[in-house]
């Protein structure tokens, strides 16, 4: 009797041992994969952006200006041209090559007006390429659009059809454009089109 409660108190401090053992083992285990991957670490290298000048790029707050009027009308200038430098064969993908530069809401108005309507029907049945001619003409203004910095730019111009024929005006339109300030993290110019409206004249 005595030799088998004995014998339960060895099976019993034999299964402590191997546990005890089990858990030493799993720790020293753990404890050398850190070890290893501490050794082996490489802190990422830190990503600086610098202005072309070599100077620290410092992010101008949003409800900040962050252009000269005249950047923001060269910047709106440029934009609608190439907005409106379109064909026949790409048109329909072209909007979303402006993703940068527009918001969704202004994106999806250019896209419709590109994509839907006569205009479309016409640059298909033309085989034609698209081109705006901007007049001199360029009043802006600026100010708070909600929480951010904006300009509103006002400007006409002609959408002119280049095809077999030769070239023929479509339409002249007074152009709207809003511009918001936006991330210059997310957007290198840190401005983008938030509303854009084509009135026909």
């Amino acid at each position: 009797m005595s030799k088998s409660i004995s014998t339960r108190k060895e099976k019993k401090s034999t299964s402590k041992e191997l546990a005890i053992l089990a858990m030493n083992t799993l720790t020293l285990a753990a404890s050398v994969s850190c070890l290893v991957f501490a050794m082996n670490y490489r802190v990422p290298p830190e990503i600086i952006p610098v202005h072309e000048g070599g100077k620290y790029f410092e992010k101008t707050p949003l409800h900040l200006s962050n252009k000269e009027d005249k950047e923001v009308k060269q910047w709106v200038a440029d934009t609608l041209i190439e907005s409106f430098d379109f064909h026949y064969r790409n048109k329909e993908k072209h909007p979303s090559t402006l993703s940068n530069k527009y918001s969704p809401e202004a994106l999806a108005y250019l896209d419709n007006f590109i994509n839907d309507g006569l205009l479309s029907a016409r640059v298909e049945r033309e085989s034609g390429i698209v081109e705006l001619a901007l007049s001199d003409g360029f009043t802006i203004d600026k100010g708070q659009v909600g929480d951010l910095f904006g300009w509103q730019a006002k400007t006409k111009g002609a959408l002119m059809l280049y095809h077999k024929g030769g070239r023929s005006r479509i339409a002249r339109y007074e152009i709207i454009v809003t511009v918001t300030r936006t991330d210059e993290s997310v957007n290198v110019d840190g401005i983008n089109i938030s509303s854009i409206q084509m009135r026909k004249i």
